[in-house]
């Protein structure tokens, strides 16, 4: 029940204030859920989706605040995807079909927060994201299920460390929305803490591999077959930052 005045006691406190104004440099990472969303697999009965987390382990953000309300960044973000699928047969589950990809992404924000004086603000942020592919992997794994417990194998489908296998896209375009909290600790440094998502809109695969995927598939009558829906790349989580306001050279 103390939790409550204490909360109200930091909201209204005074803090030697941290002028936002200037030039912002930190360091971001976050740890979210990731999903490779394709509505032909989410739809077919030979997959199954499973729950995937994975951490954006480090970012450089530096900005530009021309008001202690509104400022510009650029940030770098190391991004780790991963995306399970149970493949299923007869509602037996006999392995998995796995997508693992890098990305170093590189958003452009705007920033818009509260005023600086007190301990405790608020901020937002929106705008797009430019990705670029450093690594990905899809695979299947086959471990036989109840009637083949014995016959297991992994078969790579894409690779970005095989030419031989279908290949991914290099780049991919979406936006960021995020919002939250700072937390002002000295008059140059503060913490921020978000609640971030992301989604990017292009096609993740090569055109080679869409349209393999649909000859294979094609003459299916259920299940995932015909036209290769969009595959893309969502993901979502909690951001924590740390920077620093160079304000007296600006």
């Amino acid at each position: 029940m103390k939790i409550l005045p204490t909360l109200a006691v930091l909201l209204s406190c005074s803090f030697p204030a941290l002028a936002q104004q200037g030039l912002h440099v930190g360091l971001v990472s976050s740890y979210n859920t990731t999903w490779v969303l394709d509505q032909q697999m989410f739809d077919s009965p030979e997959f199954e989706v499973v729950p995937s987390y994975a951490f954006a382990p480090v970012g450089l953000s530096v900005g530009y605040h021309f008001s202690d309300e509104v400022g510009l960044f650029g940030q770098a973000i190391l991004t780790n995807i991963r995306q399970t699928f149970d493949v299923e047969e007869l509602d037996v589950a006999i392995g998995e079909r796995t997508t693992e990809l890098q990305y170093l992404n590189v958003p452009i924000l705007f920033r818009f927060s509260s005023s600086p004086d007190r301990t405790v603000g608020f901020n937002f942020y929106i705008g797009p994201q430019f990705s670029f592919l450093l690594r990905g992997e899809e695979r299947f794994t086959f471990d036989g299920g109840t009637n083949s417990p014995f016959l297991t194998y992994e078969a790579t489908y894409a690779s970005t460390d095989n030419d031989d296998k279908y290949q991914f896209n290099t780049f991919d375009f979406g936006g960021v929305i995020a919002f939250g909290a700072f937390f002002n600790l000295t008059e140059d440094l503060y913490l921020t803490l978000d609640i971030r998502a992301n989604g990017n809109v292009l096609e993740m695969r090569e055109k080679a591999w869409v349209e393999a995927e649909e000859s294979l598939y094609k003459n299916l009558t259920s299940g995932y077959r015909g036209d290769m829906s969009k595959r893309h790349v969502v993901w979502g989580g909690v951001e924590a930052g740390l920077h620093y306001v160079f304000s007296s050279a600006w």
